[in-house]
């Protein structure tokens, strides 16, 4: 396969994955690496953490040629360049990216669920945001608690599971349920984890652990599942419509609330 062959096919299998809305908006190459040598595109023997696929990178740089792939996003280090592949939709100004991006920290940021401001262009995001605006509250987004914590690996100390939103002052814990915690979701489902179980079981053991727990420790746990707002996989984000779902699912607290 000669390079632009190369190109075009990986600027293939990154459309499919980002159309796919149960994917992650942002992967490194090592992680696009196993996906490309899934699909012939790399041989096995070349996967070594992605270091081909870098190294084509680092030749696109070179030739000032990083348009060949439009999801390419650079952050630039003192001597090198970190690579992401980005969802196109994150940032409508501009797709491409060089060497002198400005703030390339934001947009990956942006993607990152477990950020802690979230991950400002996704569903969970926007729908905490809801509740805040129902409650006339902020939450505590991807709040931990002592208590709450997953299956540790050996010789660790286990990690304190995170909720989407904590409102100390209501003892009142939302969950924003997405499509991943119903359905399945091959990239992450099959991957193993220190539990012995595969991602897609883990979610929901930790999912139940949840519920479990925190009611446990006098704490309401109240959810918002995605199918809420409508059929489709991501919200429509019609404010109107959506904040009335979200009040009838907080209404105890919106007639009580100081």
């Amino acid at each position: 396969m000669n390079k632009q062959d190369r190109i075009n096919a990986i600027n293939k299998v990154l459309e499919e994955f980002f159309a796919d809305s149960t994917n992650p908006r942002c992967i490194k190459p090592k992680v696009l690496m196993g996906i490309l040598v899934q699909k012939g595109i790399y041989n096995k023997k070349d996967q070594r953490g992605g270091l081909p696929l870098r190294k084509l990178l680092r030749e696109l740089n070179e030739e000032n040629n990083l348009k060949a792939i439009p999801y390419l996003f650079g952050e630039k280090k003192e001597k090198n360049i970190y690579w992401y592949f980005i969802d196109k939709t994150i940032d409508p100004k501009d797709n491409l990216v060089s060497t002198k991006l400005e703030s390339p920290k934001q947009s990956v940021v942006a993607t990152n669920k477990k950020s802690n401001g979230g991950r400002v262009n996704s569903d969970e995001y926007y729908v905490v945001g809801l509740c805040d605006e129902v409650l006339e509250r902020k939450a505590s987004r991807q709040h931990r608690f002592p208590f709450l914590v997953g299956d540790a690996r050996e010789g660790r100390q286990p990690v304190k599971l995170p909720v989407d939103a904590y409102y100390e002052d209501l003892n009142l814990v939302v969950e924003y349920c997405e499509i991943q915690h119903s359905e399945s979701t091959p990239f992450f489902d099959n991957k193993p984890t220190v539990s012995g179980v595969s991602r897609g079981e883990q979610r929901l053991i930790y999912d139940e652990r949840r519920q479990k727990v925190l009611p446990d420790h006098g704490i309401k746990v109240i959810t918002i599942h995605y199918s809420d707002f409508g059929k489709t996989k991501r919200i429509k984000r019609n404010h109107e419509h959506d904040i009335e779902i979200v009040r009838e699912k907080l209404k105890e607290y919106v007639k009580g609330k100081s």
